[in-house]
């Protein structure tokens, strides 16, 4: 218990010495705007108002008196020339100068002016300030005065950036909604699709043979592709190579479906296809196709995945699979375009 009362005395003792500095800070920059110069209020604001003092005191005699007296009463509540500068000159003010007038940007040399060199030696000249011991503190006073608009800077930046981070997120907020709401409406839109397009593999180079591209879009494309098959041997054989190299095991034999209609075949593309032509499709009552009767169905297939264990029988079951899904399908995806 003693212990936290020491610490809260202390706390308290800080505060009011911190406090008590403040007042007697401001007190002096009342007392310096009121006891100041003719026509100039301290402290200094800009560089414009520095150069007007510096004329003023070079050509007026009574401005130069005003302003070493006025430096006089600064250093009596000061004692030094680096903490009367704040009270004398803002950091704004002092941007373009230093004491050389040397250094990686272009600033004016305090040295050569009145106001800064010679009346402030008059001033300090009684405290045994020479022109060493002010060149000294002048440096003193532009260092930290870089290193407060430095800081301001990257307070000033940081706040950009938290604030930048802030609408980006914001952002990321709004596109994710935008995606999903687009995302929803191609899902309305065409069910089908969109289911087919999420069993897809992820970023699968396309596959072209004989000028026609995989996966086949549309039923055009199944008619060139038979004859470009019946026709070119070499091509017969590139269809043949695709779809053992959608098979590579035999434990995928059962994939014929997910083969068949994502990565040869669109369902739009085989909508108009039947097993045989015996049976009518849901859909389309004339023009029906029957699969057994083109070779990209039948003699290609089996040719490439005989050696899977595939025989006729176990190719029209799959296939006869692929019709009735794609059926059922787009039943369901008419019933939906027609509810929304």
């Amino acid at each position: 218990m003693d212990q936290l009362c020491a610490v809260v005395d202390d706390a308290v003792r800080r505060t009011k010495y911190r406090y008590k500095k403040m007042f007697k800070r401001i007190q002096l920059f009342k007392q310096s705007a009121q006891e100041g110069v003719d026509n100039f209020i301290f402290p200094i604001p800009d560089c414009d108002t520095i150069e007007r003092l510096e004329v003023s005191v070079r050509m007026f005699p009574n401005i130069r008196k005003q302003y070493v007296e006025h430096l006089r009463r600064v250093k009596e509540q000061t004692k030094e020339v680096v903490k009367a500068f704040p009270v004398l000159f803002s950091d704004t003010a002092l941007e373009m100068y230093n004491y050389m007038g040397t250094g990686r940007k272009e600033r004016r040399a305090m040295r050569d002016y009145h106001i800064f060199h010679d009346c402030m030696l008059e001033a300090w000249s009684e405290d045994g300030v020479n022109e060493l011991v002010l060149a000294e503190s002048i440096n003193i006073v532009i260092k930290r005065a870089d290193g407060r608009k430095r800081a301001k800077l990257f307070n000033f930046r940081r706040r950009i950036f938290q604030n930048v981070g802030t609408i980006f997120s914001s952002l990321a907020a709004i596109i994710r909604v935008i995606s999903d709401e687009r995302l929803l409406s191609k899902q309305l839109a065409d069910p089908l699709e969109y289911e087919q397009s999420l069993r897809r593999p992820p970023h699968s180079a396309p596959v072209t043979i004989g000028g026609i591209t995989f996966p086949i879009a549309d039923e055009a494309t199944v008619e060139k592709l038979e004859a470009v098959v019946r026709s070119d041997w070499s091509a017969r054989q590139a269809y043949v190579g695709l779809l053992r190299s959608q098979m590579p095991r035999r434990t995928d034999a059962h994939r014929i479906y997910d083969i068949v209609s994502n990565r040869i075949f669109s369902y739009k593309a085989l909508q108009n296809y039947y097993l045989t032509a015996d049976r009518q499709p849901y859909f389309k009552q004339e023009n029906r196709k029957a699969m057994v009767n083109y070779e990209i169905f039948q003699g290609c297939m089996l040719e490439a995945w005989a050696d899977m264990g595939v025989d006729s029988a176990g190719l029209k079951n799959a296939l006869r699979a692929v019709v009735m899904v794609i059926s059922r399908k787009l039943r369901k995806s008419i019933g939906t375009n027609r509810r929304y």
